[in-house]
């Protein structure tokens, strides 16, 4: 028996068989890591002009998994443009041998984008478009097919900064959290989402629906609460004849909105929104105030298309 176990141990395609093991344990925790640590900040700045930076990233061959932790994207300025603490995806074993990108697990931990309206008018997101991309495809071209089985933004922040004005406003939805399910790229397959974000002085957004791509569709309904008008203020001012404005804002809508051959379609209905508590100082007389216990309008209607609002 011995010599027959040695016999096979020592076989060329058992030999051959370790071997290719061992290279592919190697390879999947040693020499991926290594890769994406020293080529995606290369690609990235090539391409955008941008510093990617990444504390560390691991990877397990075996569960077809990769995560990346203190993920950090820095503008030439070096101002953080968006960041993470923890991006972790693990592909589908179907990936290996169909032809969609599957991801059962996609999940970015305590991301941060900082969007900056600069003087100029113009948004520093912008700066992260491709330089020299080359050719772009056709507008029939396919996507790449990509499948998400379990997504989700696990307490997200997203601040939002005018630098066009000397007050320089600043708001931040913290946290955020979005669920996403089915989310594909393929043709008739639609995915669901949902997602809670936390404003200023605990108002809540939550949005929830569906979505399909391509081309881009999808439908379902928004819901504001608790939202104070101090928070909007600091971007109203500029634009309204008014010393102060304070309330409290609820609003609600279904929506659907559409990618097609004619372009962009969005249609609200449904829609109501509530003031409470409303009170506005009238600009150049500090004592005139006008108070609004409660407004609310209900059945609003809007199509993009036809250029119609209904109340």
């Amino acid at each position: 028996m011995v010599p027959r176990v040695r016999r096979i141990m020592l076989h060329p395609l058992t030999l051959a068989a370790v071997a290719a093991a061992m290279l592919y344990t190697l390879a999947g925790f040693t020499l991926v890591p290594w890769l994406v640590e020293r080529y995606a900040p290369r690609l990235v700045a090539e391409r955008t002009g941008h510093a990617l930076a990444l504390d560390n990233v691991q990877a397990n061959p075996y569960l077809l998994r990769i995560e990346a932790n203190g993920v950090a994207l820095r503008a030439p300025d070096g101002a953080t443009v968006i960041g993470a603490q923890r991006v972790l995806a693990d592909l589908h074993a179907a990936s290996l041998v169909s032809r969609a990108w599957r991801f059962d697990v996609l999940r970015i931990e305590q991301p941060a984008v900082h969007v900056v309206r600069r003087e100029d008018g113009t948004i520093n997101l912008a700066d992260l478009a491709p330089r020299d991309a080359g050719p772009q495809p056709s507008a029939a071209g396919a996507p790449p097919r990509i499948v998400i089985e379990d997504g989700a933004v696990v307490g997200g922040r997203l601040t939002y900064a005018e630098r066009t004005r000397r007050d320089e406003p600043e708001v931040a939805l913290d946290p955020i959290d979005i669920a996403v399910h089915d989310l594909a790229t393929l043709p008739d397959q639609e995915g669901r989402y949902s997602m809670t974000a936390a404003l200023p002085a605990g108002a809540r957004l939550a949005w929830r629906g569906g979505v399909s791509l391509p081309p881009l569709r999808s439908d379902g309904e928004i819901t504001l609460d608790g939202l104070r008008a101090q928070t909007l203020w600091p971007f109203l001012r500029a634009r309204l004849a008014l010393e102060s404005l304070e309330g409290v804002i609820a609003a609600n809508t279904r929506y659907a909105v559409a990618h097609t051959a004619n372009g962009l379609t969005l249609a609200l209905d449904g829609g109501r929104i509530a003031l409470t508590d409303a009170v506005a100082g009238m600009a150049g007389d500090p004592a005139a105030r006008v108070r609004l216990q409660r407004g609310e309008a209900q059945g609003i209607r809007f199509d993009l298309g036809q250029r119609a609002l209904t109340i």
